[in-house]
């Protein structure tokens, strides 16, 4: 029960953090679009990756919940589509994610993750997650094919800019609180 209730908590959580940094982007940062739902800086991608990272599968449930939510706004079209989209932009990074932490051999506390391996994470969390979108909403024809290269590349820039950022500031800060405490090494 206690894990159950745990993870009801972790979804709440990042779907709230990933609703309100959606907000932000939405309301403040839309001058850095590329085109409608497309940002040269996509911060709550960052958020998406974090919470898989903390989060887990529950992580993975409460961004998959908001991104369902909000894609009219962005995307437009039938809420099946937008269900379909959940699926591919959170499910296909999650299990991209879930690869490399075996592949760079990332300890569940964090404690091997490097700002290398950060941006190695981030690129290619940020490329498979944006051709896939790009590619799911051209086959449900929601999406146009003649820019699509163009599209993809722009999304993988724009998460990859927001993964790297949230990431890099959450290491910076692992690394700031593991120095302040006492009797270990502080050596992230």
């Amino acid at each position: 029960m206690r894990h159950l209730l745990y993870g009801i908590f972790v979804s709440a959580f990042f779907a709230l953090v990933y609703g309100v940094t959606f907000r932000v982007q939405f309301l403040l940062l839309t001058d850095l679009n590329h085109v409608q739902g497309i940002s040269w800086f996509f911060l709550p991608a960052g958020i998406k990756l974090l919470a898989f990272m903390v989060g887990g599968w529950w992580g993975l449930l409460g961004v998959a919940f908001t991104g369902a939510v909000t894609a009219d706004e962005v995307w437009g079209g039938l809420w099946l589509e937008h269900l379909g989209n959940a699926l591919v932009w959170a499910l296909v990074p999650f299990v991209v994610y879930r690869s490399l932490v075996k592949v760079l051999r990332i300890d569940p506390d964090f404690l091997t993750l490097t700002y290398y391996k950060v941006i190695i994470i981030a690129l290619v969390v940020a490329l498979v997650s944006s051709v896939s979108s790009v590619l799911y909403y051209s086959a449900v024809g929601n999406r146009t094919t003649d820019n699509m290269v163009a599209d993809a590349m722009a999304m993988a820039l724009g998460d990859f800019m927001g993964m790297t950022f949230v990431l890099s500031v959450c290491v910076f800060a692992l690394r700031w609180v593991v120095r302040r405490q006492p009797n270990t090494r502080g050596d992230l």
